[in-house]
């Protein structure tokens, strides 16, 4: 099993090799990008905007722009909070506080309006994150609970490196087997599992009290879309909590449609 560094060398390796779970849209993302272990970027890739546009007049202006989002959530009383997190992972990550942020840390609020994630039992679980963004609003929020974060090769480098920005402390193990992904739950200075999407199975292994899935289902085919929903209603914990939001409907480039409405939501 892998740790911290090691393990960014390791996936950056890794990120021209074939991947089983890939679809249609992330083999064209990911032709002509290039991301590296020092964080180095080349090309363009759709995960959102890291804009390094970051003085006082740029954050203004994301500011007033964002403020339809900000409305929609008037009511929450747990915004605020998640929003003060999130301008502290986007100076860790020497970046301004863009609109994907925004909609992640729309997405920690109404969770937290709507569950008491302390009161769950076990790790949380993100599927398909993006620059470490809720992998780090999770470990800000809830300090003492284990994360599991799942993304194809590419993604979870970049996942990794800018969760590290966000918390330089953080301790990664990456598992490739079932015997060091039971070792990497039970490691107590583990904070973060990283899983390539491939090994996705490891995920039954683990006792999941929330999962979340923000934009990234709709990136994935149908039969991969089921499988993270089978692995969600066979892991250890029988009252998983899921909080998934994705586009209604969305065309990948070979064609295959995904529906929101069509996901596997009934066994």
């Amino acid at each position: 099993m892998l740790f911290d560094e090691d393990i960014l060398v390791a996936l950056e390796k890794a990120a021209n090799k074939p991947e089983k779970t890939r679809s249609s849209f992330w083999e064209y993302e990911l032709e002509d990008f290039s991301f590296t272990a020092k964080g180095e970027m080349t090309g363009l890739i759709c995960v959102g905007n890291i804009s390094k546009k970051y003085s006082q007049i740029h954050k203004a202006a994301h500011w007033l722009l964002q403020w339809p989002y900000r409305y929609i959530v008037r009511k929450s009383q747990n915004f605020g909070e998640c929003y003060d997190l999130a301008k502290f992972i986007a100076e860790g990550q020497e970046r301004a506080v863009t609109l994907d942020m925004v909609r992640q840390t729309l997405g920690l609020a109404v969770i937290k309006d709507n569950l008491d994630v302390k009161g769950l039992e076990g790790v949380n679980l993100v599927i398909g994150d993006g620059y470490g963004v809720m992998t780090s609003l999770l470990k800000l929020s809830y300090s003492e609970t284990k994360i599991v974060t799942v993304n194809l090769t590419t993604p979870l480098l970049m996942d990794l490196v800018y969760a590290r920005k966000a918390i330089p402390s953080l301790r990664i193990a990456l598992p490739t087997n079932q015997v060091e992904m039971m070792d990497a739950l039970n490691q107590n200075d583990i904070d973060v599992i990283a899983i390539q999407a491939d090994n996705s199975k490891l995920i039954a292994e683990a006792n999941v009290g929330l999962a979340v899935a923000l934009h990234s289902m709709q990136e994935m085919t149908n039969s991969v879309i089921k499988s993270y929903f089978d692995l969600l209603r066979g892991n250890k914990n029988d009252r998983t909590a899921f909080y998934c939001l994705n586009r209604i409907y969305k065309q990948l480039y070979d064609g295959e449609e995904i529906k929101f409405f069509d996901f596997p939501w009934s066994p």
